[in-house]
């Protein structure tokens, strides 16, 4: 019988240049005139695996390795987990406080990485995986723009349209719930977070007097 931990581990065998190449093909694919522009379908997956597909064979040709090209389903799954992950970390990066000190940077990172994993334990094995790519999607609009797309919602972060619900007391319902909310607050209220965070970093320096 497989363990929890195993069932958590779904999709260890990615290696972090397969999830590098694979948000590189998420990003050219979404400035593809003919399918980036709403960035959904089967034809959007479909042409993200046929970028990905060239990038992991330069990638083997240069470096000596052997990654396979995968399916359209398994690297489009592994992208939304790792486009998942990347929201909850920059949720964690902007209201946890800064440090400073000559190791501040590297603290930081530290503090952040333990809290990732604190709180999200079943995807705490590709915190570092998470990192890479979250320096190339967190600055790029049409990735939050397919985050919201996937959750529903609109530019202004409202459902648009209404789906059936799982029954609330349930728990994926209720992770369901918490995504949603975690993804209409980074990508629709971007003030507000930093207010928060802003408030969270006075706190911590009046707590120190």
């Amino acid at each position: 019988m497989a363990t929890q931990d195993a069932t958590n581990r779904k999709g260890t065998n990615f290696k972090l240049c397969e999830d590098v190449e694979l948000t590189k093909a998420f990003l050219h694919t979404s400035e593809d005139s003919e399918v980036g522009t709403y960035m959904k379908g089967q034809d959007f997956k479909k042409k993200i695996h046929e970028v990905y597909k060239k990038l992991i064979e330069t990638h083997n040709a240069l470096m000596g390795t052997t990654f396979s090209a995968r399916t359209p389903k398994s690297i489009f799954s592994r992208f939304k987990r790792i486009s998942r992950c990347t929201l909850k970390l920059i949720g964690i990066e902007a209201t946890q406080p800064k440090l400073s000190g000559d190791t501040a940077e590297e603290e930081y990172k530290k503090l952040c990485v333990k809290t990732f994993c604190d709180r999200y334990k079943a995807d705490a094995f590709i915190i570092e995986n998470v990192y890479q790519c979250k320096t190339m999607l967190e600055g790029y609009p049409k990735w939050k723009l397919w985050e919201q797309k996937e959750q529903g919602l609109d530019e202004n972060g409202n459902p648009i349209e209404k789906k059936k619900e799982c029954p609330t007391g349930t728990k994926k319902a209720k992770q369901m719930a918490k995504d949603r909310e975690l993804v209409n607050k980074l990508l629709n209220t971007t003030e507000q977070v930093k207010e928060d965070a802003k408030d969270v970093r006075q706190k911590a320096k009046d707590d120190m007097f």
